[in-house]
């Protein structure tokens, strides 16, 4: 199964895009990392398909 994440850092002005299941990994440890307690994450369609990869990585 492939997935697309993108990543916005408004700060910085640029995206990240990967194709590779193993990004969710990346992505999730970074944001769910203690560095960003606090922080509020907005995520298009997280209620559908786009959200159960993140779902999944909390669950693990």
């Amino acid at each position: 199964m492939k997935s697309i994440l993108q990543l916005h850092r408004f700060s910085a002005q640029r995206s990240l895009f990967s194709r590779d299941i193993a990004f969710v990994m990346i992505f999730c440890s970074w944001l769910f990392s203690p560095i960003h307690k606090n922080f509020t994450a907005i995520a298009h369609n997280m209620k559908g398909f786009d959200g159960q990869f993140i779902m999944a990585w909390m669950l693990q």
